[in-house]
């Protein structure tokens, strides 16, 4: 009906529903400010952060130079035990020298005895060498070649072929694949060529040829000589011939 008052419980609902509203959204912006750091705490955790990882690379640093140190050091003492063992196994071919010396100045040596003493100190060197991994390079009769043998000339040979080792000035040697000496050699340049300045058969040769032109040729120039002399003596004929 016509002027009837509204009832009072809808009115009081429509305001208490907004102020809750905005009661509910200042309390969720009060929440985020206070769950956001400062920009002062950030600042310090930043520089915290830095602080530690500049602690743990300059440890990381101090490790790696003090594994450097002790990388070289083990070089320097495994280069130290392989010069030790090398000459611990040529020590008795060099006290084997010092015998024979010895026993040569006494003036009552067989040379024979002694040559017999040098080949058995050769091949207690050539033992000494083979347990340290050292060996002979292989060139004699072998084809030439540069990353093992060193070529000082080149010759004829009737016996092996051209590019082949003829002849080893000084052997090589080799520790594995590495090459410690190379092997000075001389390689053939295959069987002589024949000669081209041979005359064929019944032709006379290029020098007996120009000695009989030379001969020919001066005795053309001695019947000359002659024929001159001879009308050199020849009176010459005059118109009073018939008086």
């Amino acid at each position: 009906p016509q002027g009837s008052a509204p009832p009072q419980g809808s009115a009081s609902t429509e305001t208490v529903e907004p102020l809750a509203a905005e009661a509910e959204g200042a309390g969720e912006t009060e929440g985020a400010a206070a769950a956001e750091p400062s920009l002062e705490a950030q600042l310090a955790a930043a520089k915290q952060t830095a602080t530690t990882a500049r602690d743990k690379m300059l440890r990381i640093a101090a490790d790696f130079d003090n594994y450097r140190k002790r990388a070289a050091r083990d070089v320097e003492d495994a280069r130290k035990r392989g010069r030790q063992h090398s000459i611990k196994e040529m020590l008795p071919v060099f006290d084997n020298l010092e015998r024979a010396l010895a026993h040569g100045d006494d003036g009552t040596t067989d040379p024979k005895g002694m040559v017999d003493g040098l080949r058995m100190v050769h091949k207690q060197f050539i033992t000494a060498i083979g347990k340290l991994g050292v060996e002979r390079v292989d060139a004699l009769g072998q084809t030439f070649d540069p990353a093992l043998h060193d070529s000082i000339q080149h010759l004829h040979s009737d016996e092996y072929e051209a590019g082949q080792v003829m002849a080893v000035l000084q052997p090589g040697y080799r520790m594995a694949e590495m090459l410690v000496r190379p092997a000075m050699v001389v390689v053939s340049k295959g069987p002589q060529p024949a000669s081209t300045d041979e005359p064929a058969d019944g032709a006379p040769a290029a020098s007996d040829a120009g000695t009989a032109a030379a001969a020919s040729t001066n005795d053309n120039d001695n019947d000359n000589d002659a024929t001159a002399a001879s009308g050199d003596a020849i009176p010459p004929a005059t118109g009073d011939g018939h008086n």
